[in-house]
């Protein structure tokens, strides 16, 4: 998200919001006629920096602040967001490669298991052949 873009969407949910008190998502998105998943991305920011409350799927101004404020505190969140999922990211990808490699034997009798069960399997080469 754009920071000018941000605080002029800030400023708009804070002025539909103050002529109707509660708001769905998709009256508030009519309502600044912006895409739906640009709008709902904003009220979900706004609602964990604690500027909105969603009750029931319906919205309303919980504190009034200036839209530079909460767009610094929406800003902040995706900087903690991307934070967040970049170190699960590195967790899992730890995780995934922490797993011994089964031995070549293991893999054989894996193979011949799959054969007798009437499984054909093929390995790369240049072309697939039968093992």
């Amino acid at each position: 998200m754009r920071k000018g873009k941000v605080v002029e969407r800030v400023a708009k949910i804070f002025d539909v919001l103050h002529r109707r008190t509660e708001m769905n998502a998709e009256d508030i998105t009519e309502a600044l006629g912006e895409p739906k998943g640009t709008v709902s991305v904003c009220l979900s920011y706004m609602v964990r920096t604690g500027y909105l409350y969603r009750s029931n799927s319906l919205y309303s101004v919980r504190k009034h602040s200036d839209p530079r404020e909460v767009a610094l505190q929406i800003r902040k969140l995706i900087i903690e967001d991307k934070a967040m999922r970049k170190e699960r990211a590195l967790i899992a990808s730890r995780n995934l490669f922490s797993h011994p490699t089964p031995s070549p034997s293991k893999i054989d009798a894996a193979i011949e298991l799959l054969k007798s069960n009437g499984y054909k399997i093929l390995k790369p080469t240049t072309e697939f052949k039968e093992i």
